[in-house]
């Protein structure tokens, strides 16, 4: 029996752990992408399984809720705001086409571009879906006070802000 596996996780750094094995105490400020990014894969992963009956993928709820809030009108916005490549996002609204939650309609003023609107079907099953979503956020500030909540968001805006 040998006693290096043992000596190797006694020498693992905390940037090798995932962050929600690790007690509060020995978290460190570069753990903040992780964290992130851990809830925000276990969110959609939620969200993609509830959003299942009415055959819509998180992401596609995602693009739809920008649509519906006027937030995004053009691939080059959706891909902006979601942080996706203009193929994969070109792919996505294609399959929401076939779907018929969206119309693309020719740009009046550049040939090229497409202005991105709900259809009727996507009108209709965008206000269905928020409470879906919202179940899901609330999931996550389960246990969390009204007030912790708020200042979590205000310290996120912040961090955004700060990078930016």
């Amino acid at each position: 029996m040998t006693t290096a596996p043992l000596q190797e996780t006694n020498n693992m750094s905390n940037a090798d752990v995932m962050p929600e094995t690790l007690s509060t105490s020995q978290l460190h400020t570069n753990d903040l992408g992780k964290l992130i990014t851990s809830l925000r894969n276990q969110m959609m992963a939620k969200l993609d399984e509830a959003l299942k009956p009415f055959d819509l993928t998180a992401a596609q709820f995602a693009a739809i809720k920008l649509i519906a809030n006027g937030q995004a009108d053009t691939l080059a916005t959706l891909c902006d705001m979601m942080q996706h490549d203009k193929g994969a996002m070109s792919r996505m609204l294609c399959r929401m086409e076939v779907k018929d939650l969206i119309v693309r309609k020719p740009c009046l003023y550049d040939g090229r571009q497409f202005k991105l609107a709900l259809s009727e079907k996507g009108k209709n099953l965008f206000p269905q879906t928020m409470p879906v979503a919202d179940r899901i956020c609330e999931l996550a500030f389960e246990g969390i006070s009204d007030a912790k909540r708020s200042e979590f968001l205000t310290m996120l805006v912040h961090c955004r802000k700060n990078i930016a």
